[in-house]
């Protein structure tokens, strides 16, 4: 999976260079530099894990986890460079004026997708999730994240946001998910 995660970064990477380029805006990769222009800079890099089970089908949570439904981590409509909310695989958008997001891996088959963030002055992530039915039912939804700082200071605040109350932000995803499904209803 290492191998794949670093050519797909490099690729959507390239990918929104190419667009902002042509739409003369600043570049990802420009951020990055122009934060990390010591040599010795050596990026944090944390990967975490986290599962947990919601009340209906696998399907139904799959959908909910889409960025057509909203995105969880910074609550924004997606603006699409490329792709849409009917095509998915491949898709790149912007949520907010500092941050992109391109979708990767998009299967409604194996209910599985990946998810690499570009949050310009603070850091990339990779977030994979794939839903299946749970040993009791249910949905089970298995998400890992691996984000990396691009600069000292985005290093402090990626290792802080792993290390402070991780267990209770993880609750309130999972709250969130099942306060979404409930209003489906």
């Amino acid at each position: 999976m290492d191998n794949n995660f670093e050519e797909t970064m490099r690729k959507h990477e390239t990918e929104i260079n190419r667009y902002l380029k042509d739409k003369k805006k600043a570049l990802p990769c420009d951020f990055a530099k122009n934060k990390s222009a010591d040599p010795n800079f050596k990026p944090l890099a944390i990967e975490r894990r986290h599962s947990f089970t919601l009340p209906t089908s696998p399907q139904e949570v799959f959908a909910l986890l889409s960025p057509a439904n909203g995105n969880h981590w910074v609550k924004a409509t997606p603006k699409y460079i490329f792709g849409s909310n009917e095509n998915l695989d491949g898709a790149m958008y912007q949520t907010r004026d500092n941050a992109w997001m391109t979708v990767g891996d998009y299967s409604s088959q194996s209910m599985s997708m990946n998810n690499i963030y570009f949050i310009a002055d603070t850091e990339f992530m990779f977030e994979r999730v794939q839903c299946k039915v749970g040993k009791n039912g249910g949905t089970l939804v298995n998400v890992i994240w691996r984000v990396a700082g691009i600069s000292e200071e985005s290093n402090q605040a990626v290792q802080g946001f792993f290390d402070q109350n991780w267990d209770a932000r993880m609750q309130r995803l999972e709250d969130t998910y099942r306060t979404r499904l409930s209003r489906k209803e």
